[in-house]
């Protein structure tokens, strides 16, 4: 290409004001093409004199030329221009006569008519003549002088057009922007215009736009940069875009500018790369880089920004149309390997690296093998040194190598296609050759392991980062190949110190890795998270917001590792695992507290919440939070930290006083964090909320504060106030209350005051069914964890389960109903309220309510073994579920057993009159077919007896079914008439007070009347 180069040092002092301090630098061949400029404004400029100093004077008088530039300065140019302009001109061709023989006045005329009559339309692909090449200089200083001193004439877009229209005309023109530098950047803004770049770039005028390109980039350097980036915007210039940044760059311009334009594919020198026609463009560019890695290695030239460049040559080496050979591929080699002991930041390194592992062409090499290898273990070497520096190109070995170690490669192709900026791919023929080469570095299963510990944490791990956090993905992924255990690395630490670094919106690996934990726990019986860690993590105030992420992954850890223990267990019928975590731990996890902040802050703890749900609803199904716990969890999270501790001994003494309401409610305004702590004061309360003078609304505020705290921390507050119920309930041996778990009606020996109260009666209730379902619970796992024997099948433990599950369920049914006998009140209570006695009974009754509905076959025990009978009326009424005893009264209706029969007789009826249905009539039907055949078969004293205990029903009955009346009545006169025989055989029977058949006789006379008044109204 043609070049001013020796100009270029001279016009840079016309662009920063420099020239006159160094003039005398410059020779008077560099200074001669300048002399139009320097003429003109020293000579010709109003005041130009006295400005100028005389070395500028004297140095232009020295030149031979310098009277030649008087003749030229004197023609008049303003008069011809004035001529010119109105004169219509056609377009003329310049030749060389006028330049060789003709006078300065000539020579100004012509190149003014050419420049006036050009207009810039024709956008033909031909050239102009022109002058010939041996007159250039002097055409360009006429159109220099005239250009000055005729501005209004030429602008430049003539002169861009001029240079690729004519003949020779773009030395001609660069050198007249060279004595006006104002001119250069708006030339070469012309040259980039979208009519220029319509030319064709072999094109004669294509080669003339290339000339002159190169011509001012020559001149001016510095613009070559943002002018070959302007170019790079147009598709159709990008490949002479290319040529000029291969030829007119410096080193740091070119790696500045190419990078970019390559890795973005939507660019248009991106998509050159796989054209065969920008072939040799592209042979050239990488010739050139390749020249700057020949240069560094054989002469240590350093290059500024080696990532780019790294990206840049391999792009061109492994992406592009060039086809590389042997010698370059070892130049690539050598250049990654060498410069890696030259540059110390991690950046060179790390891309060095990902095009090392990332290109196939070059780690498949087998001549390069040993080399990489050596190279990856001094790197190794040198992550292992511990300085922090390097905890970046440690974690780019780390998952490289955590990736081919166990084989998980779909990672790691878009891992290293991010740094080098291209397309990266890992084969699978190629995966064994890497492993190899990464184990032959060094990078063993334990000195993984080893990487992982070693690195700092990833600070504030959470879903916002951008990036994956290379070392909690790559511990995650060992510990699936238990690699920490196999080789001995201890992990406690750093995990403990990534789990404090965890904040919200939680990473989604945090859940895996935690479970990932527990199995290794498990697995090996060892403790990946200290119990230290895990108790100082619940310290401090219950609703402290900072503390909730901590909280909730220490939570799920000790769920996962229980439900893992549970499992194996089950499993591997090893009966002496260890439990590392004692259940005292769990005891102390505010766990349905932290289930309603994750169920309120579902977007902040989205990844660990099904996740928690799940291990939460399969260890501890009775701690599900309900909607009153959420609510409370949420009012709870508007709360203030208060400042000042609630004195819990002076609470005591105020609860304990004759106005405990005070101390209540001083509990009640508390935050709920104090309410936490004063657990035991608000069991202590309920006790003493008992005593006879204790106001109701003290009672009402002391259960309402326990039921709160119940809903938000149940075990806690349960296990504590099971203690003080059971230690005041009067028994010679206080019942523990880890027994409760496995026997729940030993609750029952609590304080009997409990039970005369509406309101203590729901807490005791509250209490009851968590240890119900609690032990239910535990029960289950201790079955499934036992081992299967030949005599100790899954049935078999299936069937023990729900025998000593039914068993105690009827135990607690038969305690709430003696609870609600009025038989008990009128012993112990004779002065209860009517109204408290309601509420008791609706208590218990719907607690028996659903339990009978949980679980139908407890409702057929509890009705063999039979309720009092004088309690049939009450309990019918207020347990809905009792109806279906319907179905049931059959089989009790066919033993032999008296005390049944009749109990049959009597649900039947009962339910009869509550419910007035088609199949409670069918039923009664065939209680009065069992009466008939009992008159007829059983002795006649037994049917007295019977029939004496069943009257009052039969005639129930003949009320709520008046189609039954008939028999019935038949079998009341039946029975009348056996019982008035049995008197006339009987003489001794009527000297008694009141003889069996004579009530019975009279019982059945007034039956009958009072049901057939009530029949007939």
């Amino acid at each position: 290409m043609a070049t001013l180069q020796p100009l270029a040092e001279v016009f840079a002092t016309f662009q920063d004001g420099t020239f006159l301090e160094r003039l005398a630098d410059f020779s008077d061949d560099q200074i001669r093409p300048f002399l139009p400029s320097l003429f003109i404004s020293t000579f010709m400029s109003i005041g130009s004199q006295d400005a100028c100093s005389e070395s500028i004077m004297s140095r232009i008088v020295s030149f031979e030329d310098a009277n030649r530039l008087q003749t030229i300065a004197a023609v008049p140019f303003q008069a011809i221009e004035q001529m010119l302009n109105a004169t219509r001109l056609h377009k003329e061709v310049l030749n060389d006569n006028a330049f060789r023989a003709g006078q300065e006045e000539e020579k100004v005329r012509a190149a003014m008519i050419v420049i006036a009559s050009e207009n810039g339309d024709d956008m033909s692909s031909e050239v102009l003549p022109f002058i010939s090449e041996d007159l250039t200089d002097e055409t360009a200083l006429i159109f220099s002088f005239v250009v000055q001193l005729c501005p209004g004439l030429c602008d430049s877009r003539k002169l861009a057009y001029m240079a690729v229209a004519y003949k020779n005309a773009p030395l001609v023109i660069a050198k007249v922007v060279a004595n006006n530098p104002e001119l250069l950047y708006p030339v070469l803004q012309e040259l980039c215009e979208a009519r220029m770049a319509r030319t064709v770039e072999d094109s004669p005028r294509g080669r003339q736009r290339t000339d002159m390109f190169a011509l001012l980039l020559s001149l001016c350097p510095g613009a070559g940069e943002s002018i070959i980036g302007t170019l790079l915007e147009t598709k159709a210039d990008a490949p002479l875009a290319l040529k000029l940044a291969v030829e007119m760059l410096d080193d740091d311009s070119l790696i500045a500018l190419i990078p970019s334009e390559i890795i973005n594919r939507s660019r248009p020198l991106a998509q050159l790369l796989h054209r065969s026609s920008a072939r040799q463009k592209i042979h050239s560019l990488y010739r050139r880089l390749a020249g700057m890695a020949m240069a560094f290695l054989t002469e240590g030239c350093r290059i500024s920004d080696t990532e780019s460049f790294i990206i840049c040559l391999c792009t061109l080496y492994a992406f592009s149309s060039y086809k590389p050979t042997t010698e370059d591929a070892e130049l690539l080699v050598s250049y990654l390997i060498s410069s890696s002991t030259h540059f110390a930041h991690d950046c060179h390194l790390i891309v060095a690296v990902a095009v090392v592992l990332g290109i196939p062409t070059v780690n498949m090499n087998n001549a390069f093998t040993e080399r990489i290898v050596k190279w990856l273990a001094s790197l190794r070497e040198l992550c292992a040194s511990g300085s922090n520096a390097r905890y970046t190109l440690s974690h780019t070995l780390l998952f490289i190598c955590t990736c081919l170690t166990t084989k998980k490669t779909e990672p790691l192709a878009p891992f290293l296609a991010n740094i080098i900026k291209m397309k990266a791919s890992v084969p699978p023929r190629q995966v064994a050759l890497l492993q190899s080469m990464t184990l032959d570095a060094g990078f063993t299963e334990r000195e993984l392991a080893l990487m992982c510990t070693r690195l700092p944490v990833t600070s504030s791990l959470s879903a916002d980062l951008a990036d994956v956090s290379i070392p909690a993905y790559c511990i995650n992924e060992l510990l699936k190949e238990n690699l920490f255990a196999k080789s001995g690395v201890e992990i406690t630490s750093w995990m403990e110190r990534q789990l404090r670094e965890c904040s919200t919106p939680l990473h989604p690996l945090v859940p895996g890795l935690l479970d990932r934990l527990a199995i290794m726990s498990v697995a090996d019986s060892v403790k990946t998270i200290s119990n230290k860690f895990i108790e100082e993590s619940f310290s401090g105030p219950l609703t402290s917001s900072d503390s909730f992420t901590l909280r909730i992954v220490c939570s799920f850890f000790l769920l996962s590792y229980r439900l893992h223990y549970d499992t194996a267990r089950a499993t591997d019928r090893v009966t002496q695992r260890v439990l590392l975590y004692p259940e005292s731990m769990y005891t102390t996890i505010p766990l349905r507290y932290l289930l309603g902040v994750v169920e309120l802050l579902d977007s902040e703890y989205s990844s660990i919440r099904g996740w928690l749900t799940r291990l939460a609803a399969e260890i501890y199904p009775y701690m599900q939070p309900s909607t009153e716990s959420v609510e409370i969890v949420r009012l709870s999270l508007k709360e203030g930290q208060r400042k000042k501790k609630v004195d819990e001994a002076e609470l005591e003494r105020q609860l304990q006083g004759s106005n405990p309401l005070v101390a209540v409610r001083r509990i009640e305004a508390a935050p709920l964090s104090d309410q936490y702590l004063l657990l035991p004061l608000i069991a202590r309360a309920t006790l003493l909320s008992l005593r006879p003078d204790t106001p109701r609304e003290s009672v009402t505020a002391t259960t309402r504060l326990w039921l709160k705290m119940e809903s938000v921390v149940p075990r806690s507050l349960i296990e504590i106030s099971a203690r003080e119920w059971l230690s005041a309930g009067g028994c010679r041996e206080i019942v523990p209350v880890e027994k409760l778990y496995d026997m729940p009606p030993l609750l029952f020996r609590v304080d009997r005051k409990l039970f005369s109260s509406p309101a203590h009666l729901e807490c005791f209730l509250r209490a009851l069914s968590f240890f119900v379902q609690a032990g239910r619970t535990r029960l289950g796992k201790e079955l499934t964890a036992c081992p299967e024997r030949d005599d100790f099948t899954k049935a078999e433990r299936d069937i023990i389960s729900s025998t000593n599950d039914h068993a105690q369920s009827a135990t607690i049914v038969h305690a709430l109903v003696e609870i609600i006998d009025p038989k008990r009140f009128q012993i112990n209570h004779p002065t209860l309220c009517p109204v408290r006695l309601d509420e008791l009974r609706r208590l218990a009754c719907e607690e028996i309510h659903q339990m009978f509905i949980t679980d139908r076959q407890l409702l057929k025990l509890v009705l063999w073994q039979m309720l009092p009978v004088h309690m049939l009326p009450s309990l019918v009424d207020s347990i809905p579920s009792l109806h279906v005893a319907l179905d049931l009264v059959t089989e009790m209706l066919a033993t032999p057993d008296m005390e049944r029969r009749l109990f049959a007789v009597a649900v039947t009826a009962q339910i009869s009159h509550k419910y007035r249905i088609v199949q409670s009539a069918k039923t009664m039907e065939l209680v009065i077919d069992v009466l008939h055949t009992m008159i007829k078969h059983c002795p006649t004293h037994i049917h007295m007896n019977l029939m004496q205990r069943v009257v009052p029903w039969l005639e129930q009955t003949i009320e709520v079914f008046p189609q039954m009346a008939g028999d019935i009545t038949k079998i009341l006169m039946t029975t009348s008439a056996i019982a008035k025989s049995r008197l006339a055989l009987n003489p001794a029977a009527i000297g008694t007070s009141t003889p069996v058949e004579t009530k019975l006789i009279q019982s059945i006379d007034d039956s009958i009347t009072r049901a057939m008044m009530k029949v007939s109204m």
